[in-house]
């Protein structure tokens, strides 16, 4: 199967179209068609599509396993708060996951006031982190 065949069934299981692929690959509706009508894809393009879609890019072997995503990819910033996330040391990132993991649980298991404790507390943890990497 082409690989453009392939992108085309990971874009109808996410429900994407080529404008949102062309969108990830900075380029117009034309040059996408173009690439789907050659099956002409670049490693750089295909991490891109993988990080639209939702998926990785792997190589794999017997012995391991290798994931390249956009970090991999020199100057492409996704959004703004993803440039943050990748401007954060480890622990601040660790620390901003862990928050946003208990916002997202919180409103199954604790309720609406433990969510919005939460999300102050998040909110917070973003001014300081913008505070700090000024």
């Amino acid at each position: 199967m082409a690989v453009g065949t392939k992108i085309k069934s990971a874009m109808v299981v996410k429900d994407k179209g080529r404008r949102d692929i062309a969108t990830a690959l900075n380029i117009s509706d034309k040059a996408i068609t173009a690439k789907f009508y050659r099956d002409s894809f670049s490693v750089e393009d295909l991490i891109k599509i993988a990080d639209c879609l939702g998926y990785s890019l792997y190589l794999e072997s017997n012995e391991n396993k290798i994931m390249f995503n956009v970090d991999d990819i020199q100057g492409y910033i996704v959004d703004d708060e993803k440039k943050l996330d990748r401007n954060l040391p480890n622990h601040k990132r660790a620390i901003k996951n862990f928050f946003e993991m208990i916002n997202s649980a919180s409103d199954e298991v604790l309720g609406e006031e433990f969510d919005e404790i939460v999300r102050d507390r998040i909110n917070i943890t973003r001014e300081l982190d913008l505070w700090f990497t000024q």
